[in-house]
């Protein structure tokens, strides 16, 4: 049995009736997680059993030279970067088959006609060929129950998918393929209150393929590092605005009665002058999660990538 049959295995035993691994909400409510194996235990990472929950929250540290420049350009502002961070991202649980439809149906094809689409044919190709490698038995089930597993969403790219063609993009990512490719530390926060699967579902059909800063966005990446982005501009997302879009849509819709998170959702507005680091636990009242999520646990640690090196 390969480890992708242990990882589909280990995923119908805890996540086929939706209630698997749990964690306390304050008022008692639990948050429905999944748990999947970690692909960089035992060498690169101390935690074998990874659990996940809609919502939670992925911050990263690039070790190459992208990673570099952009901790040289961070460097400009006053927020503390105690972890180097260099990208973020947040985890989705879903059905793998219900996201595979849903690229295709975002995907120009012969049903659409190109209409509404907002995945390019390669990256949508790419997206789906990815989640059929590391999820094919799921693919391949013919029944009503949902099977979560957990995605990376993020506005991201590498330099094989550039050149097959996609450039960076926003995109679903198998998690366990995320960990297992990306070129550095990966961190995990754990979501404390519950995200209903239909609001990041709406919320990656609105965003799956939108692309990431162009040459013309360059300067308003350069800009959010020193907070000077007057105008918020979302067309095209770098990582942490898009991970900025999302939280703050949380806040607004299921947090809107609490005077606390009304007063967090200021840091929010203008989600063109977020940065990385400023999802770090570590950093105090500049932290957008504050009350929100927990602390780092280090799910992978900084080593060279297995296979792809990442742009962003």
């Amino acid at each position: 049995m390969n480890f992708k049959s242990v990882l589909f295995f280990s995923a119908m035993i805890i996540g086929m009736n939706q209630c698997s691994a749990m964690m306390p909400r304050r008022d008692a409510t639990p948050i429905r997680s999944v748990q999947i194996h970690n692909p960089c235990y035992p060498r690169y990472s101390d935690v074998e059993l990874i659990s996940v929950s809609n919502g939670d929250m992925l911050n990263c540290s690039a070790r190459g030279i992208i990673g570099k420049a952009i901790c040289l350009v961070s460097d400009r502002n006053d927020t503390p970067n105690p972890l180097n961070l260099t990208h973020s991202g947040f985890c989705a649980l879903e059905d793998p088959r219900r996201l595979h439809e849903m690229i295709f149906q975002l995907t120009p094809n012969a049903e659409n006609k190109g209409l509404g689409c907002t995945i390019s044919e390669k990256a949508g190709k790419i997206m789906r060929d990815e989640i059929f490698s590391w999820h094919r038995d799921i693919l391949g089930l013919v029944c009503d129950d949902e099977i979560l597993m957990p995605f990376g969403m993020e506005a991201s790219g590498s330099v094989g998918t550039v050149l097959r063609g996609a450039y960076p993009h926003v995109q679903a990512r198998p998690l366990a393929a995320l960990l297992e490719e990306y070129d550095g530390a990966v961190y995990q926060r754990r979501i404390e209150i519950d995200v209903p699967l239909e609001h990041s579902r709406s919320f990656s059909r609105a965003h799956l393929g939108r692309s990431y800063e162009g040459l013309k966005g360059f300067l308003q990446l350069l800009r959010a590092a020193k907070h000077e982005n007057a105008v918020e501009d979302t067309d095209e997302v770098f990582c942490s605005e898009y991970c900025a879009l999302f939280y703050r849509g949380v806040i607004d819709t299921y947090l809107g009665e609490s005077e606390f998170f009304q007063g967090r959702r200021a840091l929010y507005g203008n989600v063109s002058n977020v940065i990385p680091e400023q999802f770090c636990s570590q950093i105090g009242d500049w932290d957008l999660l504050l009350e929100m999520a927990g602390p780092e646990v280090t799910l992978k640690r900084a080593r060279a990538a297995k296979k792809r090196c990442l742009l962003l």
